[in-house]
């Protein structure tokens, strides 16, 4: 049984601090206000997180989007020997005239040298005529030109015997995209021997265009595609 002796002071819980439930309760309330301040700083940041990421997925969708294709174009001479690479395609606006107008002729030059010869060897010729489709610009008047003077001049069925060699001696801007080119052929047997030569005209009209594809940048890294071409005998 409990008994208090008369002489023990009672406590005295009237003096500030000294009570232990007001204690009690002001701990626990601070415990829940640093639980509260903590919750809010800890959703402040899920929140900012959430926003960054929002940001990097969108940031990544439009780097995605673009074009990996990067053509660069290159200054090369009569052999089609690279002698110096100017740089990415998208900076050509920043060459001088003179080397636009070098990079273009030579397209030009390879493009008429390609298309009007013929090797006895049936894989090289196919090669080169590969090489001639991919700077025809699709559809175009030109596509049909050169399928008509394929139709017209097998150049498998005439390898079979004899050759054909084109040489330009001459080409030039009448404008911004023509081109005139003038060139002699030179017919040869299956044993070297001349058989006839001819002088021809040309008028070769194209645009620019950047590949779109690995495959087309490989085929044709500048982007020069021819879109109208003729020709005539010159006598």
């Amino acid at each position: 049984m409990f008994t208090q002796d008369d002489n023990t002071p009672a406590q005295n819980y009237g003096e500030k601090g000294k009570n232990p439930f007001i204690n009690g309760r002001n701990e626990w309330d601070d415990r829940l206000m640093n639980i509260s301040k903590n919750s809010h700083a800890w959703k402040g940041f899920a929140f900012f997180e959430a926003i960054v990421i929002i940001v990097l997925v969108f940031a990544l969708a439009h780097i995605g989007s673009q074009s990996k294709i990067k053509p660069y174009l290159s200054v090369v001479d009569k052999t089609n020997y690279v002698v110096h690479v100017m740089g990415p395609a998208e900076e050509a606006a920043t060459l001088d005239e003179t080397t636009m107008k070098r990079i273009v002729e030579n397209e030009v030059r390879t493009f008429i040298e390609e298309l009007r010869t013929v090797i006895a060897d049936n894989h090289a010729q196919k090669k080169v005529m590969n090489h001639v489709y991919s700077r025809i610009a699709a559809r175009s008047s030109a596509s049909k030109y050169v399928s008509q003077f394929y139709t017209e001049r097998p150049p498998f069925k005439y390898a079979e015997n004899g050759t054909v060699s084109a040489e330009i001696y001459s080409a030039l801007p009448l404008s911004e995209k023509v081109w005139q080119v003038e060139w002699d052929e030179t017919e040869r047997n299956l044993v070297g021997e001349v058989l006839k030569k001819t002088r021809y005209k040309g008028i070769v009209t194209y645009e620019i265009d950047t590949p779109q594809s690995i495959q087309e940048a490989n085929k044709n890294g500048i982007g020069l595609y021819v879109t109208n071409l003729s020709w005539s005998i010159q006598k």
